[in-house]
């Protein structure tokens, strides 16, 4: 009975917050609202991480070029690519329609992730640096050991779901991985190994076996004569790594792919940036697709799934964060009525904080979620865990459009090359503008503003704090 009375009142106040909630936020005015607030006070500056990279070093840049060509990265009748320094993984650049890893030298793990959207592949490397060491250490001598990435839902490879979409099953993904270099000296080598095994098993019947023997021995010579020494080499397990992951990204010319599996709903779920990549084809039954242009929406559907978390502190922190701006905004504006738009978001935050200090009962809380604006949603909501994708996905979902473009990077760069001078100029003073919490910076950018347009953006009072 007490149990059903605290259940009315939790549903009365629900309705009754609800009540005060009618009406959505007009974003378009609302996000005016932060630009010109903004303006009356200090510029945020844009926070500069510098990845701290592998410096290629003599013979070095020879592997590299092999590695390009035998991973198809190096254009026909291109001139050939020089990079001066690589990542942890082997990247240099962004190459959004082929992922593949390159070691040169296996302290290249002290290395960073050129662009934070290759973090996802955290676990795969991890790997490979903790299991294949041994491989990286003898073979990387003599060249490059790379490997072409796949990303894969059981025995379905992620950049064929298009092709067979009734072949998609829910679950946690997988990143495999098979590490050669361009000649294939790694697998020659376990064949070799492996043959010896075989041969030393029956000594009797390998004396049969004469040319056997012959081209064996003449295999061992030729690796000796490329490798030296081999008994100093450790034969690997195995050449593959196969990690399971809860998410995964896939780049292609004309999307990007967040694949995401929610282990407490055991849900998978596809958030896409660009091109629906099942426009006019067959989508996999067991797989929910969502538009990232549809930014409101998809959070609130990745709530509901457990990907996302309501966090009441965070909410109090943004309430002081959006109040002081509001007040600095109100000091320097003789319109107060100008900002209805964010005075009403204040009051619909405040009355979010209210509900939630007064009801505890988690499934309340959810049902509450589901009734408010979706737009409402990112100002209270972290990831459910630990998994740096969803921590990158967030703000590509913000209400705010400029937010939104910022975080697209590869976009943002390309618009970016391709405008003209005031254009530009305009782009900087949208993201510094709009720029209303830390959470909010995109380090890839930054970076690249920092390191191609610093005197552009020092002219528009733009500064950098670099670490």
């Amino acid at each position: 009975m007490r149990r059903l009375l605290q259940e009315l009142r939790e549903l009365q106040k629900l309705k009754d917050i609800a009540l005060e909630q009618q009406g959505r936020i007009n974003t378009s005015q609302l996000e005016q609202d932060f630009v010109r607030f903004s303006s009356y006070s200090p510029k945020a500056a844009l926070k500069v991480q510098l990845p701290k990279l592998y410096t290629i070093q003599g013979e070095e840049k020879t592997h590299i070029q092999q590695a390009l060509v035998a991973l198809g990265l190096q254009k026909e009748n291109a001139p050939p690519i020089f990079p001066k320094a690589l990542d942890i993984a082997g990247e240099f650049e962004y190459h959004p329609s082929k992922e593949a890893l390159l070691f040169v030298s296996p302290t290249q793990f002290r290395a960073d992730h050129y662009s934070s959207v290759r973090s996802y592949l955290n676990p795969l490397v991890e790997n490979i640096y903790s299991e294949k060491i041994a491989l990286l250490r003898d073979f990387t001598k003599q060249e490059a050991v790379i490997g072409l990435i796949e990303r894969k839902r059981a025995n379905l490879n992620l950049e064929q779901i298009t092709v067979y979409p009734h072949l998609f099953t829910p679950g946690p993904y997988e990143l495999r991985v098979k590490l050669d270099t361009p000649t294939k000296m790694i697998s020659a080598f376990c064949s070799l190994q492996q043959k010896i095994k075989e041969l030393q098993k029956n000594p009797e019947q390998t004396m049969l076996q004469p040319k056997v023997v012959e081209k064996t021995t003449a295999t061992a010579l030729h690796l000796r004569n490329i490798l030296g020494n081999l008994s100093r080499y450790e034969q690997p397990e195995s050449q593959e790594c196969v990690v399971t992951t809860n998410s995964c990204i896939v780049r292609t010319t004309a999307s990007t792919l967040f694949y995401l599996y929610a282990p407490k709903t055991q849900k998978n779920i596809l958030v896409y940036f660009g091109e629906d990549p099942f426009t006019k084809k067959e989508k996999p039954s067991q797989l929910e697709v969502l538009a990232g242009n549809g930014q409101a929406e998809t959070l609130h559907q990745l709530i509901k799934a457990g990907i996302y978390n309501v966090s009441l502190p965070l909410l109090q922190q943004r309430i002081r964060e959006i109040t002081n701006l509001y007040d600095v905004g109100k000091q320097n504006s003789s319109h107060e009525s100008d900002h209805t738009d964010f005075n009403e978001l204040l009051t619909k935050l405040t009355n979010i904080e209210s509900y939630f200090h007064a009801i505890i009962n988690p499934e309340s809380r959810q049902k509450y979620l589901e009734k408010i604006e979706p737009e409402l949603s990112q100002f209270m909501v972290c990831p459910a865990s630990e998994d740096i994708v969803t921590y990158q996905l967030l703000p590509r979902l913000s209400w705010n459009e400029s937010v939104r473009m910022y975080h697209q990077t590869l976009t943002f760069i390309n618009k970016f090359q391709q405008a003209q001078e005031l254009e530009k100029r305009a782009m900087l003073h949208k993201v510094i503008s709009n720029m209303a919490f830390d959470s909010q910076q995109n380090n890839d950018v930054n970076v690249w503003l920092y390191q191609n347009h610093k005197s552009l953006c020092q002219e528009e009072s733009i500064t950098f704090e670099v670490n």
